[in-house]
This record gives structure tokens, sequence and C-alpha cells, in this order.
């Protein structure tokens, strides 16, 4: 780092492999397309390559990628080696120059080790927080916070944390995920966005497609690329992505976050078919309970939380339960998926009446959905049901909230 340059860290490549790699790719994807020539322009000027991934009208313009350095934080930039990787995999090119070798994952090479790097995509987020403070906490891991302003983390939830190290990075720009995640073991992704687009929610092409389904898309590839032991990809989803034309899924998908969804997580089984990673989708309910920053979802916009009763983790195969997830008990569920030897995890989580489970009994549940086909033990009319029930309470209680003052007050 060098402090009179803004103790910006840099870690690039040789200009003329870049270069060499770049007019390859060009040849091989059909360079007069616009969208193609301006990233084989950035890798042979050296500049950062925007939004990879991204539809071409979404891509943020030249310098809204800026950061400070400082010594508890990366900034990732450009790799010279991602260049080529991103380009040729985002082309259809991946193939023709080269994709990883094809691993199998043994039980043994599931789990994460002491020592092992871990990171944590979108740990900005509520439940990515949660997540990277309970692995700091069990210790023996190289935590890596993947995140989008990390001034901000610093200046809250993350500051004093011992060993971790915070990477500015955005899911929808796959080389400045290069740093944090090429040579990590596994990966916790919690990046989502809201439903709708209102209030500005979706601004600067923050909407699902480009999130939820391309933004998972580089994550997963960024990571499976590169070297070292690749041990499990967890994939925080949503329940509703496999019924989502049935109500009131349908109405949730009104602005395609569940089909982006849907893509996302078909994009991490394909990668983990091809290249022999584990993986793990979780699809959590409607979130509730603190941390309450992110006030963009109904659960934080309305401050709703369960019943102090209401701590039970219930599990269930594939995506068939009904129900209300705490933010806390889906971030001990998603840690916890990092030390199950199952190749493929595949379930829903919501919370119910009872006490918040030890490690060892979530632990149990994991490996009972390893073992059982996804089907619903509860009847169509049955599900319904609830659903209107849960959703009855939810507004009556939003309701109550705001008119206690509860929403508006800052120190809660």
């Amino acid at each position: 780092a060098n402090a009179a340059n803004g103790r910006r860290r840099r870690r690039m490549g040789g200009a003329a492999a870049v270069a060499t790699s770049a007019v390859a790719i060009a040849i091989r994807c059909g360079s007069s397309q616009v969208f193609v020539a301006h990233r084989v322009a950035s890798a042979l000027t050296m500049q950062p390559v925007a939004d990879i991934g991204a539809h071409p009208r979404d891509r943020r313009p030249q310098g809204a990628h800026q950061h400070s350095a400082a010594s508890s934080k990366t900034v990732s930039t450009l790799l010279g080696g991602s260049v080529a990787a991103a380009l040729a995999w985002k082309c259809g090119a991946v193939s023709t120059l080269g994709a990883p070798s094809t691993r199998r994952a043994a039980a043994s090479q599931a789990v994460v080790q002491e020592g092992d790097v871990i990171a944590v995509v979108g740990a900005g987020g509520n439940v990515g927080r949660l997540v990277t403070q309970r692995l700091c906490s069990a210790g023996g891991y190289k935590v890596r916070a993947v995140l989008r302003d990390a001034d901000k983390a610093l200046a809250g939830w993350a500051r004093g944390i011992e060993g971790l190290e915070l990477f500015e990075a955005d899911t929808r720009d796959a080389c400045a995920l290069a740093a944090a995640l090429s040579d990590a073991n596994a990966v916790v992704c919690t990046t989502g966005v809201p439903a709708f687009g209102i209030s500005g929610q979706w601004k600067d092409g923050n909407h699902p497609e480009s999130v939820d389904h391309f933004g998972v898309k580089n994550a997963a590839h960024v990571w499976s690329s590169g070297a070292g032991e690749k041990r499990r990809f967890v994939l925080m989803s949503s329940i509703g992505v496999t019924r989502r034309d049935g109500f009131p899924y349908s109405v949730l998908n009104g602005g395609g976050v569940l089909d982006a969804k849907a893509r996302g997580e078909a994009s991490v089984l394909a990668m983990a078919r091809e290249r022999g990673f584990a993986t793990a989708i979780v699809r959590p309910g409607q979130l509730f309970g603190g941390p309450y920053e992110n006030n963009r979802y109904l659960g934080t916009l309305f401050q709703l939380d369960k019943d102090a009763s209401s701590r039970a983790v219930k599990l269930e195969p594939g995506d068939t339960a009904v129900g209300d997830t705490l933010r806390s008990s889906l971030a001990g569920v998603l840690v916890r998926c990092l030390l199950s030897d199952a190749p493929a995890l595949e379930f829903a989580v919501v919370n119910e009446d009872g006490e918040p489970p030890p490690e060892e009994a979530i632990d149990e549940l994991l490996q009972k959905m390893a073992e059982t086909s996804a089907e619903s033990s509860m009847a169509p009319d049955e599900q319904m049901g609830k659903r209107l029930d849960m959703a009855q309470k939810t507004f009556g209680q939003a309701v109550q909230n705001v008119a206690s003052g509860k929403v508006f007050d800052k120190s809660s």
C-alpha cells in the first residue's frame, strides 16, 4: 500500500498477458458487440471492468466505484487473470479457453477446517453481519466480510472484531470479487434486494436480476474458479422459489425477485455439478427480528418481532415450509451448514413456538435434510390457511407498531 497514493492496494497481472487474453476472447466472442468491446478495452488499458454479469444498461458510470483503503480493510481491484476468466465466462468461452478442472466433493472436503478462509458475501446486510460475527466468535477461521461500504461497517458492527478482513466489492462486478473470493475455501452468500423497487430501492441497477441472479452467479464463478480447496457455497435464497406460480408467492414475484433467485440457485448448482464443490441452498421465510438497519423489507420496516416463545427452528426439505424466520436463527443455520458433510443441502427454515435449539440439534436437523426427500408434510389447503393466518397477524402487528410509534423509535 502507498499512503501517498490513497493507500489503495492493487494486485495486477502483467499487462501483456491481460491484453493477449482479452484479444483472444474478443475474437472468440465477437468484439463488434459494444458490451464485449467495452470489457476488452478495459482489460487492455488495465482499468477495472464494470459490472460483469449485469445488463449493459445497468452499468454504473465511470468513477462510481472509488474507495479509500485502510490497514483493516482490503479494497479489491483488477486482477490480471480474473479479466480473462470473467470475460470468457460471460461470453460463453470458458470451455474454449479452459474451465476449472472437474473435481468431486468428498464428505471430508465439504466440511470447513480450522484455518480455512470463509468469505461472507453481503456482510453489510442484516443477516450477513450476524453470520460474520458468529464465524469470528467461533474462532479458528479466517473470516472475510465482502460488502459495499467498509467504512460504515468499521464505524459500527465490525469495529473491534479481531481477525476480520473487510473487502469492498459489488457482486455485480465479477473482477472486484476476485481478491476476496478466489482463494477462499468456503462462501456464505447472503445478498438480496427487496421484492419491489419502490422508493428508489432498485436504483443504479440494484434489481433482482442483477443481484439475485447475476450477482450470485458472479460470486460462485469467481470463487470456484480460484485456487485451493473449495468446500461449500452456502446460498441464502427464499421460500417460494419453486412455488412462485401460486398464491401468495405469485404476488411476491410481481417484480421477478423469485424468478431471479431461482436462476441464481440454478447457476450455483450447475457449477457445483461441473466443478465438484458442496452446496447448501437455504430458503427462509419472511425475515423478522433485528438488526433493523436495512429498512427495506416488511419485517424491518415495521419492526415485526416473533414472540419470545417463537425461537424453535424447523427445517423442511426443498421448498415446502410455511412460516417466518428470525434473522438470528437463520444466521446460526447458515453457519452450521459449513460443518455438514452432506454434498448437497436444499431446505427451508422457519421458526415456531419453542426454545432455541443448541448447535448439536441444528446439526441433527441438517443431517435429516440430507436424507429426506422434498415432500411437504402439510396438505395444500392447510398450507393456504396458514399463509392467510400469518398475513393477517403480520398486518395487525404492523399497524400496531406504527400506532405505538415503535417504528419511529430510533433507540429500539
